[in-house]
């Protein structure tokens, strides 16, 4: 087996293992997004943007206080 054969056949061994390795990550994102449990929670509001924007004053922005954050189990 020639020098150009054996380059050949590692070039498409490397190209194997990279689409394969590619393909299960691929697997596993998809997997983990059809997830019910994900961890993002989300909200949805019929606030006005400018009801929203005119509560919050320089004064409340100062003096609110951060939502406290969940502890993951």
């Amino acid at each position: 087996m020639g020098r150009s054969t054996r380059r050949a056949l590692a070039a498409v061994g490397i190209l194997t293992g990279v689409l394969v390795v590619g393909a299960l990550a691929g697997m596993a994102m998809a997997l983990a997004s059809d997830s019910e449990d994900s961890g993002v929670i989300t909200h949805t509001t019929d606030e006005d943007p400018q009801d929203v924007l005119d509560y919050w004053t320089p004064e409340r922005i100062r003096d609110a206080e951060p939502a406290p954050m969940p502890i993951p189990d």
